[in-house]
């Protein structure tokens, strides 16, 4: 009998480590990987198809991918910290997505078919022989396959953003208030006048997009 049982119990722990496998095979091999770790309550950081995607969403749901999500802090999150209120992140911004968005707006080409240019700075990543010119008051470029985006500004980490989100004060429609700051010092002030001081440390880190 006692033969029967042990092998029932490793039949069990075989089963389950089957099943803990294929949830995480589908959620990190399926056609959309996705990884979600629990901060604090309705509150994760989450991405999407690449760790660069990394951000800060409030789900009130435990099944992040697929749900309504508010997303917080948005890509590149490499650094997180929280307690039982408070949490506290770094970001480097992801500029590619804003790049695409000032030089392939499709839905405002011209009768020409070219995509407009919205902010004419951003014409230093058009590719070679592309050309920019000016009509009704409006620049476009005659250029329409994608621009070149270097790997760099996704994410751009020249630049690093800080926030806290205090999820124990709402903020008009939001059970949370955000604060973010492009200083470090600023962020550190803040941090003393919310009672945060030096207690809340950084405890996830990817040092990947660091």
């Amino acid at each position: 009998m006692a033969v029967i049982l042990n092998s029932d119990n490793k039949m069990r722990k075989i089963a389950l480590g089957f099943i803990i496998c294929l949830v995480l095979t589908s959620c990190l091999f399926g056609d959309n990987p996705y990884v979600q770790k629990p901060l604090i309550k309705n509150y994760w950081l989450y991405w999407l198809d690449y760790k660069k995607n990394q951000q800060i969403v409030y789900c009130t749901t435990e099944n992040v991918y697929g749900s309504i999500q508010n997303i917080i802090i948005p890509k590149t999150v490499f650094a997180v910290g929280f307690n039982n209120r408070f949490i506290i992140a770094k970001q480097h911004p992801f500029i590619a997505d804003s790049l695409e968005n000032s030089l392939y707006d499709g839905w405002n080409k011209n009768d020409r078919g070219h995509y407009p240019v919205k902010h004419l700075k951003d014409t230093v990543f058009l590719k070679e022989g592309d050309t920019v010119y000016l009509e009704r008051g409006k620049w476009y470029h005659t250029e329409n396959r994608y621009s070149y985006i270097p790997d760099s500004l996704s994410p751009y980490k020249e630049i690093t953003i800080y926030h806290i989100i205090d999820t124990g004060k709402k903020n008009g429609n939001n059970p949370y208030t955000h604060f973010s700051f492009r200083s470090e010092s600023d962020f550190k002030q803040k941090c003393q006048k919310l009672g945060i001081g030096n207690n809340l440390k950084f405890s996830i880190f990817e040092k990947t997009l660091e």
